[in-house]
């Protein structure tokens, strides 16, 4: 069975997406039950989308429960070595959960998730700016989070440019 594109994702495609974004930890047999389908065939269709990389089931974690009460948003400016390398670096960094490179006011912009205020203090005081290259720095404590999408991810080579593959429609899987 070849490789599905996001356009060409069936109506079983998409409901076993939409229902392992509520319940990742949903069994075939289940997933089988609810769709009216046997097992072999969720099974084939999970290992397919899998394999073409639009799909990939992780758990995911409520980070206040790990001790990460602080939200904040690092933003650079770079000056005396390229924008890629500062923004690699920032990357090795665990308090990193996304590290962009930006076009305007900013180089990059990364969310960081610290424990508490000492540790955002540690972190813009002497972590983030001894990083060669950043030429200015500013952070964005966040106060409160309205939403927090976690549905999406980029599993390609982060130095790649994916084909792009859209859809005629934007509907629930889409958004």
């Amino acid at each position: 069975m070849a490789s599905p594109s996001v356009s060409e994702l069936s109506d079983l495609d998409r409901a076993l997406i939409e229902i392992l974004r509520l319940d990742g930890r949903e069994g075939n047999r289940a997933l089988a039950s609810q769709l009216n389908v046997n097992e072999v065939t969720v099974a084939a269709h999970l290992r397919r989308l899998e394999e073409a990389d639009l799909v990939r089931i992780v758990a995911v974690t409520d980070i206040r429960l790990f001790g990460h009460r602080e939200l904040v948003f690092a933003t650079f400016r770079v000056a005396g070595r390229s924008v890629r390398d500062v923004a690699a670096e920032v990357a090795e960094l665990p308090e990193a959960i996304g590290v962009t490179i930006c076009s305007g006011r900013f180089d990059i912009i990364a969310p960081m998730l610290c424990r508490d205020r000492q540790h955002i203090s540690e972190m813009f005081g002497n972590q983030l700016p001894s990083i060669a290259g950043v030429g200015s720095l500013r952070g964005a404590l966040s106060l409160d989070v309205l939403k927090f999408d976690s549905k999406w991810a980029m599993f390609a080579d982060p130095g790649a440019t994916p084909e792009a593959q859209p859809s005629d429609t934007v509907d629930e899987t889409d958004l």
